[in-house]
């Protein structure tokens, strides 16, 4: 079985194997993604890759704009609504979270999918294989520690 060709598609995988455990760990400083088991393998593959763009000159690979665009849309609705709603979200507390902080984590939860959406790109491009393959191991295996998991 070839799902372990390079350390990006080990961090991948493991993020896929780890996705079951939904809000299993207690970090509360990160937000919702802090919660995730998955988060953390896909952010040390992604600072891993990171610091390879940027200090080693690795190929970064953009999408094709056609097939990003919606994406960069978003991003710039998002962003763009919280300029003009900027005195409301001032104003507005949720659970003891202000609507600053609130909306700067989410601005920050949304670049950080566009960095995912980005690796992940980047991470397949670069292995030459069968993405739908990559993807149908490490989602097995992750369903066999679930199921086996859920035995007990």
């Amino acid at each position: 079985m070839e799902i372990l060709k390079s350390p990006h598609s080990f961090f991948l995988g493991m993020a896929i194997f780890f996705s079951p455990f939904v809000s299993s760990l207690d970090v509360q400083h990160l937000g919702g993604l802090g919660t995730e088991c998955s988060f953390y393998m896909i952010a040390l593959g992604m600072l891993l890759w990171l610091v390879e763009v940027l200090f080693f000159q690795k190929k970064l690979y953009i999408p094709q704009p056609q097939k990003i665009w919606t994406f960069y849309a978003i991003l710039v609705i998002i962003i763009f609504s919280g300029v003009v709603n900027f005195f409301d979200i001032i104003e507005l507390q949720f659970q003891g979270v202000t609507g600053t902080s609130r909306f700067f984590i989410q601005i920050s939860t949304m670049v950080f999918y566009f960095l995912v959406v980005l690796y992940v790109y980047n991470v397949l491009r670069e292995e030459q294989g069968n993405p739908v393959l990559f993807f149908q191991q490490w989602i097995c295996l992750s369903f066999v520690l679930a199921g086996t998991y859920s035995l007990f």
